[in-house]
């Protein structure tokens, strides 16, 4: 009964809804979810139906008002994330290859024979 829809978070409607939000398509499809919704509307029975079903409607509308809400406060501030992880993980690369080099440098002049070996790697190291 819908009655069960507004007390009840183990409802037939709630658990459709969280199934909804949980889809990857489910900011393009809540719309025409509400929609189908006050279609069937129109199938109830008596006026005490159709009240509830208006009320667990308009609670869906202000949650769904307030996740859009959320997602525009957010979206900026996951954009600067993103730019700024883009970064780190240039700067990241950037380091890595850097370590290397140097391990390998590191590497080289512990082989070294004589002076004509050192000097340009010792170059190389300083340049790094």
């Amino acid at each position: 009964m819908l009655s069960d829809c507004v007390v009840s978070t183990n409802s037939p409607l709630v658990l459709f809804v969280q199934a909804v939000l949980a889809s990857s398509d489910a900011f393009s499809s809540v719309e025409d979810d509400f929609c189908n919704l006050q279609d069937t509307m129109t199938k109830l029975k008596s006026p005490q139906e159709e009240e509830q079903f208006e009320i667990v409607i308009q609670q869906l509308r202000s949650k769904w008002e307030e996740v859009k809400r959320k997602i525009e406060e957010l979206h900026p501030r996951v954009q600067v994330m993103a730019e700024n992880f883009s970064e780190y993980k240039e700067k990241l690369q950037s380091l890595v290859h850097w370590v290397e080099e140097a391990e390998q440098t590191c590497d080289a002049l512990e082989r070294v024979q004589d002076y004509n070996e050192f000097h340009p790697l010792m170059q190389k190291f300083q340049v790094l």
